[in-house]
């Protein structure tokens, strides 16, 4: 049960870091990344929140390159 246990602590853990991580993409970082999403529509950027949230390893790596490039 412990190994059952700590998986679960490791799928909690990936979830809450992907979240965090959908929230800042869905609100600055999806514009920085692409010009053409300056002007979506919130809810099509609630549409984005499950994906940045599975490939938040991804999402967060783009994003901190869009923000070092930018400055």
């Amino acid at each position: 049960m412990e190994t059952v246990d700590a998986l679960l602590d490791v799928a909690r853990l990936y979830g809450l870091v992907g979240a965090i991580t959908a929230v800042v993409f869905v609100t600055v970082g999806v514009g920085r990344l692409d010009q053409g999403a300056r002007g979506l529509r919130p809810l099509f950027r609630l549409v984005l929140i499950p994906g940045a949230v599975v490939l938040w390893p991804l999402t967060s790596w783009r994003m901190l390159k869009s923000f070092r490039r930018k400055g």
